[in-house]
């Protein structure tokens, strides 16, 4: 590995000035296309369903984290789960 001249040197895991750019360019790039990807979807959505549903899936992990498995020891559960169902009418 190069060992840099600058001690202090730019943080771990922060981005280059090219990439930054790059970066900036594809967002603006992105933004412009949105109403024509919506458009399209709406198209997609009325022309065929099973290809519309595989494309909003793979559109959804961009916008909804996926969840994390977590693990609970048994003085973490709760002693009583209630619910209460509101009836709207």
């Amino acid at each position: 590995m190069r060992k840099s001249n600058n001690p202090n040197g730019r943080p771990k895991g922060s981005p280059n000035k090219a990439t930054k750019e790059i970066r900036d360019i594809l967002t603006s790039a992105i933004s412009n296309e949105i109403p024509h990807m919506v458009d399209c979807l709406e198209r997609l959505r009325i022309s065929d369903d099973k290809t519309y549903i595989n494309a909003m899936a793979k559109l959804i992990a961009f916008v909804v984290p996926k969840p994390q498995e977590i693990e609970l020891k048994s003085d973490q559960l709760p002693a009583e789960i209630t619910f209460n169902v509101i009836e709207n009418k």
